[in-house]
């Protein structure tokens, strides 16, 4: 049987949830709970209805006895801590463009005002056209 509705998953014990569907809770591997949306699609909702039904799931899992507010602490650390390394992550993989001829990391973007003023000037045979890279050490365009 296909189930339409959208549910909120949450556990208890560590107070994490999501809308996705999951059987067991990606930190403390307990049984996931579902709360009922009573919507179709969760992310369709305005945002302040989303909000307001995280936060009624939210006081579930604070009055539920299973709770343990050492173990969500725990988690939020550890969920920051993941957060952070994967903006480091990120960061570090920046699209660094090498130029072709002399392999330098110095390069720059080629802007559209320049390429139209060269095209403007020589027509087709301008010499950027089609190019989107300058480098700065031996001067080719690519």
């Amino acid at each position: 049987m296909i189930e339409l509705n959208d549910y909120i998953y949450y556990c208890t014990k560590c107070g994490w949830f999501s809308v996705p569907r999951r059987d067991t809770c990606p930190f403390c591997q307990s049984i996931l709970k579902k709360y009922d949306c009573q919507t179709i699609e969760f992310f369709d909702l305005p945002k302040e209805e989303q909000k307001r039904l995280f936060s009624y799931v939210q006081e579930i899992i604070e009055n539920s006895p299973d709770f343990d507010l050492k173990l969500r602490n725990r988690r939020l650390e550890e969920e920051k801590r993941y957060n952070e390394e994967s903006i480091r992550k990120m960061c570090r993989n920046k699209v660094e463009v090498k130029c072709p001829y002399c392999h330098s990391k110095n390069t720059r973007k080629i802007g559209a005002g320049e390429r139209m003023v060269t095209a403007n000037l020589f027509g087709l045979g301008s010499q950027n056209l089609g190019k989107q890279w300058h480098c700065r050490n031996c001067g080719s365009d690519f």
